[in-house]
């Protein structure tokens, strides 16, 4: 009696999930065509698999298909052998299970079967600029071939970017067919992005305490320009004492928190992510590099002669610590030997030594990554993100090295990413004070970003106010201690105090 094999594969669509090996698949063979039609104006996507399994044994065949659908949210998925509908039973809305009508047995013998759904999860953006993020299993690597084909209305052809790029594309009947062999789309999702910027509205709150007897000055960071970035601030509440820029170029906000007091500031910004550095508001000034000590870090930086090779070099030191927890960064000298629980401020901060080592001028931006859909999403503690903006080609840049690692697929053009707000720059992370971050209450896509003026909350009228409101919290408290001291003689009559024997 010949020995039923059941070859499970495993198409895990998603870059966040390790995955092993499937049973037997040293005995099925196995090669993929996917296809995925996007319909920017119905905002679907339409998802095609065709599949071919090949045995290479006289015991072992395909009878059953489980389709894990992590990364997607499928509609109407169906499946299809030789024109015969198959059974998809969803398996505790965990995975699909694809029951072939005719399995097919022997050696060299081959299996066909099409899976068909549709998706409306991927979809981020407006009718004038949106994006696609379309997943690309890991598990690819296990298939003998593996090609994904992105087909696309021609008409959005110009002003479209994908990343990373093809090498074949043609157009079919009023489309364009773009093609990627197995080992182009391996280690992260196809980026798909139409437009010239991506606006967001986005509204952060600070809460700040002040635990203190006296007035405290506390000073906030609010969004700056940047080369990528445009910011028009729509509201802040209460408004500050005064807004100026500091060396670095952001835009820091002044309020006075009286004693025991803790003031929420509430705000709303529209920013415009640009695609291209063009953006002529930009005030951001990166400091001349510093000194750096560690020896390895300096014969690294002569070493590798381009950033291209230190951002090669610090995503294959380090390994991304998924599931794992860090309460500060490492060394320097232990990041060098390699690590695998890293986090964004290790890479960023390697990165930036070996750099800076070699002269040139970098600063790293704290920020945010907008999630896919964008609202109604609170920034928690670990959802803040770094990376670094540097100095190229006299032109001011963003490198994300965590995400290149983890294959995050940020790289439209020019190291640009759309999805990243920056909220702040720093020289040094270590300066970070995080009890001044803000949290993210909502964010959502809008069509066009256009807010008020900075000019109506910056002026001398803002250093005026922080004066007079400094001088009457001084005044008002020295008077009620004043007032307490005289109850206190009042009361208890002249005071004694003590005499040396």
């Amino acid at each position: 009696m010949i020995q039923k094999v059941l070859a499970f594969i495993v198409v895990a669509l998603t870059f966040l999930v390790s995955e092993g090996k499937a049973a037997a698949f040293d005995e099925i063979q196995t090669s993929a065509q996917v296809f995925y039609r996007l319909d920017p104006e119905k905002r679907i996507v339409y998802v095609s698999y065709e599949i071919e399994t090949v045995n290479l044994t006289s015991t072992s065949y395909v009878e059953n298909f489980k389709f894990m659908p992590s990364g997607l949210r499928p509609e109407g998925i169906v499946a299809y052998q030789n024109g015969t509908k198959l059974d998809v039973l969803n398996v505790e809305n965990s995975y699909y299970k694809i029951v072939l009508a005719k399995p097919a047995v022997g050696v060299g013998n081959k299996a066909n079967f099409k899976l068909e759904f549709e998706d409306r999860s991927l979809y981020l953006g407006t009718t004038s600029s949106w994006s696609f993020s379309i997943p690309t299993p890991k598990s690819a690597q296990e298939y003998k071939d593996y090609n994904l084909n992105l087909i696309i209305p021609e008409k959005y052809l110009p002003n479209l970017f994908l990343s990373p790029k093809s090498n074949k594309e043609k157009a079919v009947e009023g489309d364009v067919v773009f093609s990627f062999e197995k080992e182009e789309v391996l280690g992260g999702p196809l980026r798909v992005f139409y437009g010239n910027s991506q606006d967001y509205s986005i509204n952060l709150v600070w809460s700040l305490k002040n635990a203190g007897l006296a007035p405290a000055i506390k000073d906030i960071k609010l969004p700056p320009d940047t080369p990528n970035q445009i910011v028009y601030l729509r509201s802040i509440r209460p408004r500050p004492q005064a807004i100026f820029k500091d060396d670095l170029g952001n835009t820091i906000a002044r309020f006075i928190v009286g004693p025991i007091t803790q003031v929420d500031v509430e705000s709303n910004f529209e920013i415009s992510r640009l695609f291209d550095p063009v953006n002529q508001k930009n005030e951001i000034t990166l400091p001349e590099p510093s000194e750096v000590l560690d020896d390895s870090i300096v014969a690294l930086s002569r070493e590798l002669k381009d950033y291209k090779d230190v951002l090669f070099f610090t995503s294959n030191r380090l390994e991304y610590g998924y599931g794992k927890s860090q309460t500060e960064p490492l060394e320097l000298s232990e990041l060098v030997k390699g690590y695998s629980s890293a986090f964004c401020l290790d890479y960023t901060n390697l990165f930036t030594a070996i750099s800076q080592s070699a002269g040139i001028k970098t600063a790293t931006a704290i920020g945010y990554i907008v999630p896919p859909g964008g609202s109604k999403y609170r920034l928690l503690g670990n959802d803040l993100h770094s990376w670094v903006v540097m100095e190229h080609d006299g032109q001011i840049i963003g490198i994300d090295p965590t995400r290149y690692d983890t294959g995050g697929g940020d790289l439209y053009k020019e190291n640009t990413s759309l999805d990243q707000i920056t909220f702040f720059l720093v020289e040094d992370t270590g300066s970070i004070d995080y009890s001044l971050l803000p949290l993210v209450s909502d964010v959502t896509t809008i069509s066009q970003a256009a807010g008020l003026p900075e000019a109506e909350f910056v002026g001398s009228k803002g250093v005026v106010e922080l004066f007079l409101k400094v001088m009457f919290s001084v005044v008002f408290f020295g008077l009620i201690s004043i007032f307490f001291v005289y109850l206190l003689v009042k009361h208890h009559g002249k005071i004694q105090l003590s005499r040396r024997n």
